[in-house]
């Protein structure tokens, strides 16, 4: 049976709510559900349900906030898989990175991060057409960077992106396509093919990456 862990790829779309995704396979099929967290209170119970328990959920206006943004990617039957976390918010440029923690809500996988901080970078690199080589770093837990997702030239005023995906070795692991989705002009369509299979936590590093640019992407210059 195909599931997240070993779709040879998948798509990744925005259908409703701002900062929620699914994932499906190429056949259309539901691989995960990626629901925003409610944020909670400093010492709450946490909000992320399925083992996201240990994470400090900060504030409980999250829906209407852009401040501090978790997700949490779930299986069709609802069991966490990871968590990916931004605080901080783009349009002013404070985030340059997102975390990416295991099911349990504690365990750290590592992070992504601009190459270059700031909204003009994160601005700079999701603008349709042109600008090749910049990207994100994809670090381990310990902060060592493991592979990179590199921006490749595209066409002047074309509204795709394109993305390398490869390891600390430059050796290429897989592709991110961007277009613009049928959910609305100001959204896209992310499909995740992969090359070769890499080792954790660069395959879940992987796994995380389209939806830490969306997260790192400001709404207002959103597609």
């Amino acid at each position: 049976m195909t599931d997240l862990w070993n779709a040879p790829a998948w798509v990744l779309e925005e259908p409703e709510q701002r900062r929620e995704y699914v994932i499906l396979d190429q056949a259309g099929q539901v691989l995960a559900n990626v629901p925003r967290v409610p944020l909670q209170p400093q010492g709450g119970q946490g909000g992320g349900g399925g083992g996201g328990g240990g994470l400090p959920y900060a504030n409980p206006h999250a829906q209407h906030d852009e401040s501090r943004v978790v997700v949490r990617v779930a299986d069709p039957s609802g069991t966490t898989l990871f968590f990916v976390d931004r605080i901080g918010t783009p349009a002013d440029g404070t985030p340059d990175h997102v975390l990416v923690v295991a099911g349990d809500g504690q365990t750290m996988i590592g992070s992504l991060a601009l190459a270059t901080a700031g909204a003009r970078s994160a601005f700079r690199i999701v603008r349709g057409g042109g600008f090749g080589g910049t990207g994100y770093a994809m670090r381990d837990a310990q902060g060592q960077e493991v592979g990179r997702a590199t921006r490749q030239p595209t066409p002047p005023g074309t509204p795709e992106l394109h993305f390398s995906l490869a390891d600390g070795q430059g050796t290429e692991v897989g592709r991110l396509h961007a277009t613009q989705s049928a959910y609305g002009e100001r959204r896209r369509r992310w499909e995740l093919q992969w090359g070769n299979w890499p080792q954790d936590p660069l395959r879940m590093l992987v796994m995380a990456s389209p939806i830490a640019i969306e997260l790192l992407t400001p709404i207002d210059i959103h597609r």
